[in-house]
């Protein structure tokens, strides 16, 4: 499979993140959202799943597990589904031993249209008062 490089979830992921954090009323019911992360039919095992809603709220990322299992808390609704996958980096390695490489582009474990909800094409519907087991199936 080939890798593609990228310096977007560099910015993305961060951003992502910021936004996620104050999005939610305290107020709404959150329900538990649960499944696997396939690509290609095999288990994703890094990476994250980002929900965005109709009215353009990012909820706060979702880890995918080496299992290749995610799981976080949303509101009921529609969600548009971001997925980024991207290999493992032991971060102080890395500086340690190439300053440099920490300027160098990101390797996308998933073809890039599946790291933005705009353009991922991936769609899931939340339903209230209930955990949501809903497994991403990437092609």
């Amino acid at each position: 499979m080939p890798l593609v490089e990228s310096k977007l979830p560099r910015i993305v992921l961060p951003c992502l993140i910021m936004v996620g954090l104050g999005c939610r009323d305290a107020a709404t019911e959150m329900v538990e959202v649960t499944g696997e992360v396939t690509f290609r039919e095999r288990p994703l095992t890094t990476g994250a799943v980002v929900l965005q809603s109709d009215e353009g709220d990012q909820l706060e990322p979702a880890r995918i597990s080496a299992e290749g299992v995610y799981r976080l808390r949303a509101p009921a609704g529609a969600y548009r589904v971001a997925v980024i996958a991207m290999p493992s980096l032991n971060q102080e390695n890395t500086a340690a031993h190439n300053p440099e490489e920490s300027h160098a582009p990101v390797r996308l474990l998933l073809p890039e249209h599946y790291s933005r909800p705009e353009t991922s094409r991936l769609q899931i519907t939340v339903k209230p008062g209930m955990t949501n087991d809903i497994p991403l199936k990437l092609p």
